[in-house]
């Protein structure tokens, strides 16, 4: 029997990457500027420190009266720990256009299933990051966590957030497995490297 290369052995881990480069972020944006639902759940994976499976859970009545700057809390899924997120301009401006397109049917998912009308789910939310990735023209292995580690990538190296803000962010133990985390130690080191003496 042949083996599928399209699927990872039993037991090994599959890294994806953060999306490092801000025109393929832009040009991302740009190609689901049409599509509320998907350019809502882009800009909020690529603004929050949340896991794939707590975006998906986020409810309407959550979202529909915040305002940019104001505190929502969730609880977390994989950790039980209640999460405390600050939300930026960005994130308030797509979800408050996406809610303006649902229907006021009681359901009160915000990025639901246009099939079932439930939360999408974390496989069908990674295949819609590497399709997105895809159409984009970049070259790596990306999937639902590649928007939260744009998210940490980017605050450490456009903003230059300290590690030890983006390790409670991500609830880390360490801010080595921060840094491995967001892709940024190997591209450290490099660095490291190439200074002359």
């Amino acid at each position: 029997m042949g083996t599928n290369n399209n699927h990872p052995a039993k037991g090994s881990i599959i890294e994806v990457q953060p999306i490092t480069d801000l025109a393929a972020i832009e040009t991302i944006k740009n190609n689901l500027r049409k599509n509320p639902r998907d350019y809502a759940l882009f800009i909020t994976g690529i603004n929050t420190a949340f896991r794939a499976c707590d975006l998906l859970q986020l409810k309407i009545s959550t979202m529909a009266h915040i305002k940019p700057g104001d505190e929502i809390v969730l609880r977390e899924k994989k950790t039980g720990k209640k999460r405390y997120i600050n939300i930026n301009n960005a994130v308030y401006e797509a979800t408050q256009g996406l809610i303006k397109t649902l229907p006021e049917d009681g359901n009160d998912w915000l990025f639901r299933s246009e099939r079932t009308g439930e939360p999408l789910e974390v496989p069908t939310f990674c295949g819609m990051v590497k399709k997105w990735c895809r159409r984009a023209h970049i070259k790596g292995n990306y999937g639902s966590h590649s928007l939260r580690k744009s998210w940490g990538y980017h605050q450490r190296v456009q903003f230059k957030t300290p590690l030890y803000l983006l390790m409670k962010a991500f609830g880390h133990s360490s801010e080595l497995v921060t840094s491995r985390y967001i892709g940024i130690q190997t591209e450290e080191m490099k660095n490291v490297f190439m200074r002359e003496i």
